[in-house]
């Protein structure tokens, strides 16, 4: 008997129920992501030792789901490959470690890397792979990290940053240009 009500009992505990932005903090986050929600037009450049290349027009499409506690985002994206790469992400926040975490995956190696970060300016979410360790793997035991950072403002930009020494510095590998697609 005790099991059918140890779910209410928690939900109860817990204060799990229905809250507006104002009331969790977990709503009121995810609402700094809003400027993401949408469909956009990406267009950028990625950095290479002999200079920038202008990347190939691509897309993206978010929305919220979970009752607004994840952003999901599907994005195709030219990383120099003969075809463009699909990538899955989502997006939420720990309301207990106060940081966001970013989940993607994508369709050619189909590795999950996971960021962890916070807004460091107003409008700049900035997110590592440091913690998780879910690193690109180089030949000759190199690791290569990647930061990520979304300037919500006007214009919206995504920025992919790599690391070959575990964060102590880093470089730019992508900035693109997030247009709202009409």
């Amino acid at each position: 008997m005790f099991r059918k009500f140890l779910p209410f009992m928690l939900a109860l505990g817990l204060g799990i129920g229905f809250a507006t932005a104002d009331e969790d903090p977990v709503l009121s986050a995810m609402a700094r992501l809003a400027p993401l929600e949408g469909e956009f037009v990406i267009t950028g450049v990625r950095h290479t030792p002999d200079g920038p290349i202008e990347l190939r027009e691509a897309t993206s499409t978010s929305q919220f789901v979970l009752n607004g506690r994840v952003l999901e985002e599907e994005r195709t994206s030219d990383l120099g490959l003969e075809e463009l790469i699909t990538l899955k992400t989502q997006m939420s926040y720990d309301q207990y470690r106060q940081l966001y975490r970013v989940a993607v995956v994508d369709d050619t190696w189909g590795l999950m890397d996971i960021y962890e970060g916070r807004f460091t300016e107003p409008e700049m979410l900035e997110v590592t792979n440091l913690r998780s360790d879910t690193h690109f793997p180089l030949g000759d035991d190199q690791k290569m990290h990647f930061r990520l950072r979304w300037d919500l403002g006007a214009p919206k930009t995504f920025t992919v940053d790599y690391s070959l020494d575990q964060g102590e510095s880093w470089a730019t590998y992508f900035e693109e240009v997030m247009t709202p697609a009409e």
